[in-house]
């Protein structure tokens, strides 16, 4: 989600911005990615109710970013696995370069016979 969408999701939802109100929501939101922006809607949709008509300002927006970032987070940017230093055993190596030499051997053969 662009921050494009996200003020036309909001004011498709709540109603428009003012001009200054929206200058710095803007500027609020063009902080976050665009893998952040879809879960702050989601936190706004629950938090800030249409009837009144007002979209999320910087406040409300706040507010639901505190949300996303305690709660959401590692939906958002998974954890990366764990890269160890262990060094493969010298017996299984062998075995894996010898795997990997003979395919590109016998690629190399079927490629000759195909010509």
């Amino acid at each position: 989600m662009t921050t494009e969408t996200f003020i036309h999701e909001a004011e498709g939802y709540y109603g428009r911005y003012n001009p200054m109100q929206l200058k710095y929501v803007v500027q609020w939101l063009d902080k976050r990615t665009t893998e952040e922006l879809p879960y702050l809607w989601a936190e706004v949709l629950k938090a800030l109710s249409p009837v009144y008509r007002t979209p999320p300002g910087v406040k409300e927006l706040e507010d639901a970013w505190k949300i996303v970032r305690t709660q959401r987070m590692q939906e958002i940017y998974p954890p990366r696995p764990q890269i160890t230093e262990e060094r493969m055993p010298e017996a299984e190596a062998k075995k894996y370069f010898d795997i990997i030499r003979d395919t590109l051997g016998w690629l190399r053969k079927q490629k000759r016979a195909s010509k």
